[in-house]
């Protein structure tokens, strides 16, 4: 059992380095009387079929798509427009339903991006029926290996913006003006529930950090302290970071969260027990990693109605996580942490970490 325990463990932190992987596509539902139109925020990496679903391609910044030539951008929007309809399609009274695409943000010279907290490279993108709508009309997913789709939707019943979440297989009626949206969740729920995945699967640099923590040493409350003080640090750094406050630099926060990790670790290898050193750094740590929070989160904790109840929802969906991955870590380690194979497993761990961030660290200032 020890052995088994001790491969899970060291399989958990040789998962795949993921430096530029789109997991969602966000796309917000603008309702019509005469129909609908549907916001696509567009990640340009996704525009080119070698990048792709690549994990070691870098992401691209603002800066480097606005330097394109017109005939590179004309072919980004004809291969986005070929990947978005091989991705979905739309359905109107049981017939396949004509849309066309628009591209605002190339209207201007020069074009006028979105401009994301952390300087990535975004468009948004129209799409729009070709005729007035009579009838209902349906959008569908594509059973192929595509990023999930999270439609915002006007929700009446909500006072505020539902959300659903479309993975491939999937479909839903598109709502016009006055009429009912479909089941959606709330703006809040749909914040706590990214906040998680943004962690729990999604964040393994993330969840590097927290074990860690946890490597050190494993008792529950001072843990329980160390998860709760990254986490309200990190809620101070976001908030001030998605609503414009401060505007940190997006090519130094990535590679500071590496060396986070890696100072975490080498602490584990030097000392035994955790100090009030310990804490404080934790909060300098959390306050880095709510920065780089602000890219991952933009597109739920955004400055409005409900920003700071959306920004409370998606931190309470990241400190969750946080105790999940403790809590499990908790749990495989019991009567095994007694044992002198454990002391040996956790210097390897602690390495194992140090080593995998450093990789990160190097990467991430390439």
């Amino acid at each position: 059992m020890a052995v088994l325990r001790s491969l899970l463990f060291l399989f958990l932190l040789g998962l795949p380095l993921r430096a530029h992987v789109v997991e969602q596509f966000y796309v917000k539902v603008l309702t019509q009387t005469e129909g609908w139109q549907l916001e696509v925020f567009f990640d340009v990496g996704y525009a080119n079929p070698d990048w792709r679903g690549e994990p070691d391609t870098p992401q691209p910044t603002r800066d480097w798509l606005l330097a394109r030539t017109p005939a590179e951008h004309a072919a980004f929007r004809a291969e986005t427009e070929t990947y978005l309809r091989d991705c979905m399609g739309f359905n109107g009274s049981d017939e396949p339903l004509e849309v066309v695409y628009r591209f605002p943000d190339f209207d201007s010279t020069p074009p006028d991006f979105p401009e994301r907290l952390t300087g990535g490279a975004y468009y948004r993108v129209l799409i729009e029926p070709a005729t007035a709508l009579p009838f209902e009309s349906r959008i569908w997913i594509a059973q192929t290996d595509t990023p999930d789709f999270v439609l915002e939707v006007p929700d009446a019943s909500l006072g505020d913006s539902g959300f659903v979440t479309l993975s491939p297989g999937d479909s839903m009626p598109l709502p016009r003006a006055n009429e009912t949206a479909p089941a959606t969740r709330g703006a809040q729920t749909h914040a706590f529930i990214e906040g998680f995945r943004h962690v729990v699967p999604l964040g393994l640099d993330h969840i590097l950090f927290i074990l860690a923590l946890f490597l050190l040493q494993r008792s529950l409350r001072p843990l329980l302290w160390q998860s709760l003080t990254f986490t309200v640090a990190h809620t101070v750094t976001l908030g001030l970071t998605a609503s414009g406050i401060i505007s940190p630099p997006a090519q130094w926060i990535e590679p500071i969260i590496a060396l986070s990790i890696v100072a975490l670790a080498v602490e584990n290898l030097i000392v035994k027990e955790p100090s009030r050193w310990r804490y404080l750094m934790v909060f300098l740590f959390g306050l880095i990693h709510g920065m780089g929070f602000a890219n991952a989160l933009a597109s739920i904790v955004n400055v409005g109605d409900g920003f700071l109840a959306r920004l409370v929802a998606a931190n309470l969906g990241v400190e969750c996580a946080q105790v999940a991955i403790l809590a499990a870590a908790w749990l495989l380690t019991i009567g095994w942490h007694r044992k002198s194979s454990y002391d040996r497993l956790r210097a390897g761990a602690n390495i194992a970490i140090a080593g995998i961030a450093l990789i990160w660290f190097v990467q991430r200032i390439a």
